[in-house]
């Protein structure tokens, strides 16, 4: 029961809900949810399950002094099912059928302990309390552990639905105008660009030895599929292989199209050589068309990869590269 509590009181408050909610005065959400259902923010739930485990733990290892401590630990949890039942009847005047049961099982927990009565010596001793304090600290720190996981986990579901509502196009454009920008887009006549039309087009500056543009790779030519991309290579000074590197890349574009280029140039990203280099010879219009590139970063002031422009602004950090095209759509 326990159990049961915990996931309807933190995972799906309509677990149940046949048996948990009965008339005006059976509610077990309300009650569960409620200040006086939990104690220095510890739920009845997590409480009760603390409770049986550890006892449960506890009389297995120490089966021939384990009376003295669980009755001390009975007497307690009797003391809570009885501040239950006061506080759903006369504070709160609402029911909670699975509170009831935990406090049935409390109750038969206390009915079994006496009738042992005459098996079982009370005796206290240092190894008991030792064995009970660690398994008591073992389980705490379980649950807390836990408890901080699901805490997460909210959060992050949390945070994904407000920040699904980021990609609607119109919010999108006003944070776009918020950004820094730059004087104008590079025009298609010194971009590699993909073959698909559409209003909002995205220029995105990368570089053949930026380590986080390799990472992004893969997100450039997914987004490529869906939306028009230009795509500018711009290399370090002196960085003689990055240049060798992206006119070989400009080579492929003129020769066998967008998603060629493309291939290379993730095959450079993921193992630092291009198998067909060879077969691609770097002209003087392939050349040309590498420093037009680098000329145009200059002036617009581009010096950080990757970078990805919209507009002439730079996209705020919040949009990850693999969704844009939900806000661009």
């Amino acid at each position: 029961m326990s159990i049961a509590i915990l996931y309807k009181e933190q995972i799906n408050g309509q677990f149940m809900e046949q048996f948990c909610h009965i008339g005006k005065v059976v509610n077990c959400n309300e009650v569960l949810h409620s200040k006086g259902s939990s104690i220095a923010d510890v739920g009845l739930g997590e409480l009760s399950l603390l409770y049986f485990v550890v006892l449960f733990w506890f009389s297995l290892t120490r089966w021939n002094d384990f009376y003295g401590i669980s009755i001390i630990c009975c007497v307690i949890a009797v003391v809570f099912t009885l501040y239950s039942i006061i506080y759903q009847i006369f504070i709160l005047q609402k029911g909670c059928m699975l509170c009831m049961l935990v406090n049935l099982a409390v109750w038969g927990n206390a009915i079994t302990l006496y009738v042992l009565r005459n098996y079982f010596d009370i005796v206290f001793s240092f190894y008991s309390f030792f064995a009970f304090a660690t398994i008591g600290c073992i389980c705490l720190i379980l649950g807390i552990q836990l408890r901080t996981i699901q805490n997460k986990e909210k959060e992050r579901i949390s945070i994904k639905k407000h920040f699904s509502g980021l990609f609607n196009p119109e919010i999108f454009q006003k944070l776009l105008t918020l950004n820094p920008q730059i004087k104008e887009m590079a025009g298609l006549d010194i971009t590699l660009h993909s073959k698909n039309t559409g209003d909002s087009g995205v220029m995105i500056v990368t570089n053949p030895n930026c380590k986080n543009c390799a990472r992004i790779h893969r997100h450039v030519k997914e987004i490529a599929s869906k939306i028009p991309v230009s795509l500018v290579l711009l290399t370090f000074p002196n960085d003689k292989q990055g240049e060798e590197v992206a006119q070989i890349i400009i080579t492929a574009y003129y020769t066998d199209g967008w998603n060629k280029a493309m291939q290379l140039l993730g095959e450079w990203y993921e193992t630092k050589h291009i198998k067909e280099a060879d077969n691609y010879s770097i002209t003087t219009k392939v050349q040309d068309l590498w420093i037009k590139q680098q000329v145009y970063c200059r002036e617009q002031k581009i010096n950080q990869t990757p970078s990805v422009i919209v507009n002439k602004h730079y996209i705020p950090e919040i949009y990850p590269l693999s969704d844009l095209r939900y806000a661009l759509t």
